[in-house]
C-alpha cells in the first residue's frame, strides 16, 4: 500500500488517505480512492500519524481538508508537548 499510495503521490495536492479495492468471484476488479474524505478506521489513528503523512507525502495548506488541518494542528500540539517532557526528563 505504501508504494501505491507514494506512486499516487502528486506535489503540493498529496496521495489518498484511505482505498477501497473489490475483486468478484468472476475476476473483476475495481478500486476506489479517497482524496479528501476523513477515512473511517476500525481503530483511532493518532494524529501523530498525520503528521508524519504529511512529512512523507505532503499537501499544500489549500489541498487539506478541513478534518485533516485539525488533525495535523492536534498533533503538532502533541509532539510539542512530547518534546518538552522528554527534555524535563533528560534535565534540559
Amino acid at each position: 500500500m505504501d508504494a501505491l499510495r507514494a506512486a499516487s503521490y502528486r506535489e503540493g495536492a498529496g496521495t489518498w488517505f484511505s482505498a477501497k479495492f473489490t475483486v468478484t468471484a468472476a475476476g473483476a476488479f475495481t478500486a476506489e480512492y479517497n482524496y479528501d474524505e476523513e477515512p473511517e478506521w476500525t481503530h483511532e489513528i493518532d494524529s501523530i500519524a498525520y503528521v508524519t503523512d504529511q512529512k512523507h507525502f505532503p499537501r499544500d495548506e489549500e489541498h487539506q481538508p478541513e478534518w485533516e488541518k485539525a488533525k495535523l494542528a492536534e498533533g503538532r500540539v502533541w509532539i510539542a508537548e512530547r518534546d518538552a517532557r522528554e527534555a524535563r526528563e533528560r534535565g534540559e
